[in-house]
């Protein structure tokens, strides 16, 4: 039987939620090795959780094979850069085919490999563990959006931890919301979502969890 274990990439600042989710259900919590904080090392092992780094999980053959693909795939992109269609959309965008044609290959590479090791890491945690919940605070960038995209397809629920309230109305990447449910700290964060035209069933109030242990401390001053 699979062990039951959760993929997380919150930020420092939200490990206090993810102690109280485990306080009474103890996980393999699997994110990524620049996660692994000394906190967050204190927070698993207090329920006699388990850590594991998604790196970790791949070999070398793994490895191998997947720069092996990421370098095929930057190949086929110079290829199609070097077709007349390039070099017509490039004219009308008013930019240079050629000097642009190496930037961009350039900086595709590490991109492609990162999301392949991803995704990969993310295919082997699944087929070692039950995953029962992929949780984020944005998932906007790179690595976190591939993460929720790739949940999407495994059927995995995906949860957006706002790390703050948006006082603007969200517009280009934030304008939507990739996660199966976002959780905001009231109602005025959730109003720039809604204006961008987040579904209201996708959006849960659940407060600022930065304030989630000021009721501890009132006892104590209590005392």
């Amino acid at each position: 039987m699979k062990q039951t274990a959760l993929v997380s990439f919150l930020w420092p600042k939200s490990i206090c939620v993810l102690e109280q989710y485990l306080a009474t259900r103890p996980r393999v919590v699997i994110t990524l090795r620049g996660a692994i904080t000394v906190e967050l090392r204190r927070v698993v092992s207090a329920v006699g959780g388990t850590l594991v780094a998604l790196e970790d999980l791949l070999g070398p053959g793994d490895i191998q094979s997947i720069e092996k693909n990421a370098a095929a795939v930057n190949l086929n992109a110079s290829h199609a850069m070097s077709e007349k269609g390039w070099a017509s959309f490039a004219e009308s965008m008013q930019l240079d085919a050629e000097r642009l044609k190496p930037i961009i290959t350039d900086a595709l590479l590490p991109c492609v490999q990162r999301g392949m090791f991803l995704v990969e890491a993310l295919e082997k945690a699944s087929r070692e563990y039950f995953i029962e919940l992929l949780v984020v605070n944005e998932d906007w960038t790179y690595v976190p959006r591939c993460a929720v995209e790739w949940a999407k397809t495994h059927r995995i629920p995906s949860l957006h931890l706002s790390h703050a309230i948006a006082l603007a109305k969200a517009y280009t990447v934030h304008s939507t919301v990739l996660s199966d449910v976002a959780a905001v700290f009231g109602k005025r964060g959730a109003e720039s979502l809604l204006d961008a035209g987040v579904p209201k069933e996708h959006i849960r109030v659940t407060g600022n969890p930065a304030w989630d242990i000021y009721p501890a401390l009132r006892a104590r001053r209590e005392h």
